[in-house]
């Protein structure tokens, strides 16, 4: 019997390290001191474009298809909008270091869409 206790055990311990990694998406990555945060808002749109800088070679997106792969973009209707403004306006005043990762998606206008950002 405790034999059987033990290897389920194993098992589901097996099961919850291989799971969550294999769940987790595969993002572009960049990192820098952010440069450029520009807030878009339209009659029936708003949105955050975060940059390290113009024409400094970073990029956000290894899609060929992307568009403006030195901007990192983000929809105000995405869940973690205002979570990931409030960092990145944290960062810009710190002059902190950040990696942002992003996830290219044709129906966002080509963009580098980002899903999460890391204070370094």
């Amino acid at each position: 019997m405790t034999y059987k206790i033990t290897r389920m055990k194993s098992l589901l311990l097996a099961l919850f390290l291989t799971v969550p990694s294999a769940a987790v998406a595969a993002y572009d990555v960049d990192a820098g001191v952010i440069d450029i945060i520009e807030v878009e808002a339209k009659k029936d749109h708003q949105a955050l474009q975060i940059s390290f800088g113009e024409k400094k070679g970073n990029k956000f997106c290894n899609d060929p298809s992307a568009q403006f792969v030195d901007n990192a973009y983000l929809a105000s209707t995405s869940d973690n909008y205002d979570a990931i403004l409030s960092v990145a306006l944290s960062a810009y005043m710190a002059g902190s270091k950040v990696s942002i990762y992003t996830e290219y998606d044709s129906s966002e206008g080509h963009r580098c869409i980002i899903k999460k950002i890391r204070l370094l």
